[in-house]
C-alpha cells in the first residue's frame, strides 16, 4: 500500500506530502489546459486561469496560505 502522509509544512502555507522514505515534496494544484492550441493553468484552490504557469503557482501558494487571491498575482491572469 502506497499511504502518502502530509508533512508539518503543510500546517504552514502550501501542501506537502511525504513520499518513499520520508522524502516531503510540494504538492501542486495547478492544472494544464489547452484551448484552441494554447497551453493555460489552472489554479485549483480558486478557478483562475493563467497563461503562465509560474502565476498559477503563485496564486496556488497565496491562495492556500491565505484562504483568498491576491490583486497583485490575478492582475496576470487571463480575462
Amino acid at each position: 500500500m502506497n499511504l502518502k502522509l502530509l508533512c508539518l509544512k503543510s500546517q504552514i502555507g502550501s501542501p506537502h506530502i511525504i513520499i518513499g522514505s520520508n522524502k516531503c515534496v510540494r504538492r501542486t494544484l495547478v492544472r494544464e489546459i489547452s484551448k484552441n492550441g494554447e497551453r493555460f493553468y489552472v489554479c485549483e484552490a480558486c478557478g483562475i486561469i493563467y497563461k503562465e504557469k509560474s502565476w498559477a503557482t503563485k496564486c496556488e501558494d497565496y491562495c492556500t496560505k491565505h484562504g483568498a487571491c491576491s490583486l497583485e498575482i490575478i492582475s496576470h491572469a487571463v480575462n
